[in-house]
């Protein structure tokens, strides 16, 4: 099997740190305080990570959908290995010196468990990830989508929000365990 274009291991890369940030935000907060809420109006630990698995559901489901019509459209092959990330500008996303309402279908409903967010948050990303290896190879950089607020991302760009989106609430997480200690 050829290697992975620098690209895509680029940002599943990028995916995984950005898992791996979330994890040892979640693991500074104790147990006991995963349902806090810091103020009435701010989510627990718990509703950051429904809200996570929320959005990267949804995520995943329109790749999937994207990439399929993307295939049936004939989408050429990607012809450029360049690194992406150092020129996204993912840091709107991960600065959390603006406040941005979740869409409705992205507020948790306080039916999950963390354990239960958690696993589905995991196989949301699994299957993303698993979604840009099987694009290996495909030119994602000229398929577009709009986003709410950023508006159009390219199929990488979508990747690479994903993950800046998890660092982002990991940094909420951390906002949250600062607030509960006061």
């Amino acid at each position: 099997m050829p290697p992975m274009n620098p690209r895509v291991d680029e940002l599943l890369d990028y995916l995984d740190r950005s898992a791996a940030t979330l994890d040892a935000a979640i693991a500074t907060v104790p147990a006991a305080q995963h349902d806090q809420r810091p103020a009435e109006d701010r989510w627990s630990v718990r509703e950051v990570v429904e809200h996570l698995a929320l959005v990267e559901a949804g995520i995943t489901k329109s790749y999937r959908r994207w990439l399929d019509a993307a295939r049936a459209e004939g989408i050429p092959a990607e012809d450029q290995t360049s690194p992406l990330l150092a020129q996204m500008r993912m840091d709107r996303v991960v600065d959390r010196s603006r406040r941005i309402e979740a869409p409705p279908f992205a507020v948790p409903t306080h039916g999950l468990t963390l354990d239960d967010a958690l696993a589905r948050l995991e196989r949301s990303r699994a299957e993303l990830a698993a979604l840009a290896r099987s694009a290996d190879g495909l030119a994602l950089g000229v398929i577009t989508h709009p986003h709410p607020a950023l508006g159009p991302l390219t199929m990488y760009e979508w990747l690479a929000f994903t993950a800046a989106h998890m660092e982002r609430h990991a940094a909420q997480i951390a906002e949250i365990r600062a607030a509960l200690r006061a």
